[in-house]
């Protein structure tokens, strides 16, 4: 992508930006699209419960014990549930600790992930109140000797520094799940680590800095990472995923490449919830992941027959399928160029029923390529109930390679739309087409007197770009 196409991209990331400033105008801010759902997992893959709202209050409607009770039920939401609650209830459920640690043998995948998470907040909460305060080789040296690796573990996510990194990547072996978890979440936090405290260096000189690290940091951690993702225990493999994912995220580089043949084979074993974590995971590695487009596609085409299979009435199950098609076609956004076969599938998602299935595909289409085949479908969604919708779809055609006139009399009524953001979007278009744009120079005169400042710049500065086209500049 050319300087000028990076220029059109940004303008989609301008479009949630300019969200914030909705309230501002009487409007209501959008939500940013997410390709994983937040309920049980963070954007490293860490699986957790988020004990608030519903659960925040059901856990006092019994005690540690009448819950402990209800995780020997047959019922998998019986079970679930007392789970959830128990991890409200922190440092006083310790006693649940034993019990829970049965059930991580779980052959049920949510089991698997909500036993784990349940013993890591009540751990959490219990190590947060009694944490000794040691040095980093004082906890190395527990972990090493298992006088009480869980709390070493975990203390090295705050206190380790790269050199505990060999210690902590054969942690991710150890037979106990929990160590693993907080282990692989001390590693994460060291990848993460990378990006701080480097504000005084440029764009490039700070990039090349992180990039230096994470290599380092791969040579060492990559490869228990990856034996780590082929775990039978599915939160352990979502998380191990997650990890390997961070070392191409945001730079796209090439780091994380001998992972990706591991997290395709998680993303073709793993139930709906890996399948997620395991395409968010290739989505941040990039282009360099390119290979595994073929197995995102059929991913992505797995959850469309998830679709047309589901019952009416089985909300779940079309959230389930809306989610991992989501985190597939995001995935396959962040490839660029290198997704261009899976065209004729985004297409398609470009007029899906789901609003965040339209954000996603509108923005994984700008970033691959904007075919004239895709134009119509693009212009029709200029008139979407969603502004974002509307709004990322014109940054879109702004891109497009051929058929974009098609385009122009939707984008003149987009002109005129009640939402600022779709208005901006589509100035933006034309201002970047404007030498199909001169049908649009009467609209795009009235923009100088819109309300919204943003507009009024972008339509001044499509009447120059129009004007300069016409005088053969």
């Amino acid at each position: 992508m050319n300087r000028c196409g990076y220029r059109r991209l940004a303008g989609i990331w301008l479009v949630v930006l300019l969200a914030l400033a909705a309230v501002t105008w009487g409007q209501e801010p959008e939500a940013a699209v997410d390709p994983t759902p937040a309920e049980e997992e963070v954007s490293s893959g860490e699986p957790r419960v988020l004990p608030f709202g519903g659960f925040r209050s059901l856990h006092k409607e019994k005690s540690v014990e009448e819950w402990l009770e209800d995780l020997q039920s047959a019922n998998e939401d019986v079970r679930v549930k007392a789970m959830r609650c128990l991890a409200c209830y922190g440092e006083e459920a310790t006693k649940a600790v034993p019990t829970l640690r049965t059930q991580l043998a779980s052959e049920s995948p949510r089991i698997q992930r909500q036993s784990l998470a349940a013993i890591v907040l009540i751990e959490e909460a219990r190590f947060k109140s009694k944490l000794s305060r040691k040095s980093e080789k004082e906890w190395l040296a527990a972990l090493r000797s298992d006088a009480d690796p869980v709390q070493a573990a975990y203390a090295l996510r705050s206190v380790g520094t790269d050199a505990s990194l060999p210690s902590l990547s054969r942690a991710l072996g150890h037979e106990d799940p929990v160590v693993c978890y907080f282990a692989a979440r001390a590693i994460s936090r060291r990848i993460e680590s990378a990006r701080w405290g480097k504000d005084d260096l440029s764009g490039a000189d700070k990039k090349r800095e992180v990039l230096a690290v994470w290599r380092r940091q791969a040579d060492i951690c990559m490869p228990a990472l990856i034996e780590l993702s082929k775990s039978e225990n599915m939160a352990l493999a979502g998380l191990a995923v997650g990890v390997l994912g961070r070392f191409g995220f945001p730079y796209r580089s090439d780091i994380a490449t001998p992972a990706v043949p591991p997290i395709v084979a998680v993303l073709e074993r793993g139930d709906k919830r890996l399948k997620q974590q395991a395409a968010g995971a290739l989505g941040k590695i990039g282009e360099a992941a390119g290979d595994a487009v073929p197995a995102l596609v059929a991913c992505a085409l797995e959850g469309e027959r998830r679709m047309a299979g589901a019952q009416v009435s089985d909300r779940s199950s079309e959230v389930s399928a809306n989610h991992l098609r989501r985190a597939c076609i995001w995935a396959l956004g962040r490839m660029g160029s290198k997704a261009k076969d899976a065209t004729p599938l985004i297409i398609r998602a470009l007029g899906d029923k789901d609003d965040g299935i339209r954000k996603v595909a509108v923005s994984a289409l700008t970033q691959i390529a904007v075919d004239e085949e895709a134009v119509p479908i693009l212009a029709e969604n200029l008139a979407d109930t969603d502004p974002v919708v509307c709004s990322s779809s014109a940054w879109a055609l702004a891109e497009a390679r051929s058929g974009f006139p098609a385009a122009v009399p939707a984008l003149i009524e987009a002109l005129a739309d009640p939402d600022f953001r779709v208005r901006f979007g589509a100035a933006g278009a034309l201002r970047d087409q404007a030498q199909h744009a001169h049908g649009a120079l009467a609209a795009l005169r009235q923009c100088l007197n819109d309300e919204h400042p943003h507009v009024r710049v972008i339509a001044k500065e499509a009447l120059a770009a129009i004007a300069a086209r016409a005088a053969g500049q």
